[in-house]
């Protein structure tokens, strides 16, 4: 989630420095998030513990709102100069397949260069089975045709660089 918050963030606002980027559950939509977080669990008569760790943790939409805006990545789609893999599991309650159904319509609507997976029996976290192995593969094959423009051969020495080469 955090992690592939962290790529669509790097691709989002940092383009240039990024061949592609995996994106695994990852948030893209902060105030989305938040929603989910708290109207479900209400919902669920399960008020508290969640809804008070996103107020700690992403603060409040309505005081914050240009915050949750700037630092969502779904808003700034247009920016990625780069290939995106998007994978996510379609029982994941942590970071819910909206996320990824927002991410998708918007790489769509801006033209970007992306692949996807999704996993129709895998939450979260992908469990140990085969759909790891199908992650890794997708992976495998992702990451050579997108990254591998610059990258040093093992046994040499890789460029004194960041970014792009």
């Amino acid at each position: 989630s955090y992690g592939g918050y962290a790529t669509m963030a790097g691709l989002t606002k940092t383009p240039e420095l990024y061949k592609c980027g995996i994106n695994y559950v990852g948030v893209v939509d902060l105030p989305m998030l938040y929603r989910q977080w708290t109207e479900e669990y209400n919902i669920a008569g399960l008020r508290g513990g969640r809804q008070n760790w996103a107020l700690v943790a992403l603060g409040s939409p309505r005081e914050d709102r240009q915050r949750f805006r700037d630092t969502s990545p779904i808003n700034s789609i247009r920016d990625i100069q780069a290939p995106l893999f998007v994978i996510h599991g379609r029982l994941d309650y942590n970071v819910e397949i909206e996320q990824y159904q927002a991410l998708v319509r918007q790489l769509r609507k801006h033209d970007k260069e992306f692949e996807t997976m999704t996993e129709r029996h895998q939450g979260h976290v992908f469990l140990p089975k085969a759909p790891v192995s199908s992650y890794t593969s997708g992976s495998r094959r992702f990451l050579p045709k997108t990254c591998s423009a610059g990258f040093s051969r093992p046994g040499t020495r890789a460029p004194n660089k960041l970014g792009p080469t």
